[in-house]
């Protein structure tokens, strides 16, 4: 499940940077910008490489996220699932089941931590991150996270690499390395920024 879910990911904008700037530099131009974005959709393609298979599986879906905290994840191929998460509240669906399964994240350490990040990338609070992940920066402008040693993410999660687009208006890819050093990398296309989304978005079942 938390595979599933470990899929978080968001837009975030920034003005040009220069190649020398610190990664506190980098995330402080994120985070004066992400006030500016009320609502993210794109599609996605999402490719996950498991040291025990030959070949790479290749997920396809859609995200939507909103400045309420509210995310959905969909997944459209090679099965049918939906994960919303709405504050404490995390909702899954699949076809196979065709049911609506909640869990309160208040409960469980590790999807309150999933959650709490999620909305921390989103809102440009990269103080909540720092909490779980130390962040570095990267090559050509990326971030890179690892998880802190007393963090719950450590247990699962080896490093996330974020990738932002070319104008910094979104994140065009993100990259985990797991623990067992399998990994997923996720890019983003047809990415829009502040549009209306309707509240079926947020609804786990499909009509």
């Amino acid at each position: 499940m938390y595979s599933r879910i470990l899929i978080l990911i968001l837009a975030v904008a920034a003005s040009p940077l220069h190649p020398q700037d610190s990664a506190e530099e980098l995330v402080a131009a994120i985070q004066s910008r992400m006030n500016e974005t009320n609502t993210l959709s794109a599609d996605f393609i999402q490719i996950k490489h498991l040291n025990v298979m030959k070949h790479d599986l290749v997920i396809k879906g859609e995200v939507a996220l909103d400045k309420k905290g509210r995310m959905a994840w969909r997944v459209l191929s090679p099965v049918r699932y939906t994960c919303i998460i709405t504050g404490n509240r995390l909702e899954q669906w699949d076809e196979d089941s065709d049911q609506v399964i909640t869990l309160h994240t208040d409960r469980n350490p590790a999807l309150k931590m999933l959650a709490t990040s999620m909305h921390g990338y989103f809102s440009g609070n990269f103080e909540a991150m720092k909490k779980e992940f130390d962040i570095h920066r990267g090559e050509n402008r990326t971030l890179f996270l690892t998880p802190r040693r007393e963090s719950i993410a450590g247990q699962f999660i080896r490093s996330i690499t974020f990738v932002p687009a070319e104008d910094f208006s979104h994140i065009r890819q993100v990259r985990f390395v797991e623990s067992n050093s399998d990994t997923t990398e996720i890019t983003f296309q047809n990415v829009k920024l502040n549009q209306v989304l309707p509240e079926s978005k947020w609804q786990a079942k499909p009509r």
